[in-house]
């Protein structure tokens, strides 16, 4: 078994697709960015609670050289502070995917 962390597999490994859930608010955000995978599928909430607000703020997918694309997944995530009832819905959750643009 290897013990590895999410920076240092995607350099050893150079995966086509990184997967990142509800992502920590420190820099992980922007160092997985870095290491330019093809495609990065984020879940969890955007300009908020999922990694860093200087992620958010500067829009630093854009730099980083990335198309961003929400998904249609979104119906069937839930985070605890969404409020479904009825027909009223308001979500803080999205599944978004970033796409390499060059």
């Amino acid at each position: 078994m290897e013990i590895i962390d999410a920076v240092s597999a995607i350099r050893k490994y150079k995966p086509k697709m990184v997967i990142a859930s509800w992502l920590p608010g420190d820099r992980l955000d922007i160092e997985i960015f870095d290491e330019k995978p093809p495609i990065i599928c984020l879940i969890g909430e955007v300009d908020g609670a999922t990694g860093s607000s200087m992620f958010w703020d500067t829009k630093y997918w854009e730099k980083a050289g990335y198309k961003r694309v929400f998904s249609k997944c979104d119906e069937w995530n839930l985070c605890r502070t969404d409020y479904i009832s009825g027909g009223e819905v308001w979500r803080h959750s999205f599944t978004i995917f970033f796409l390499r643009s060059h």
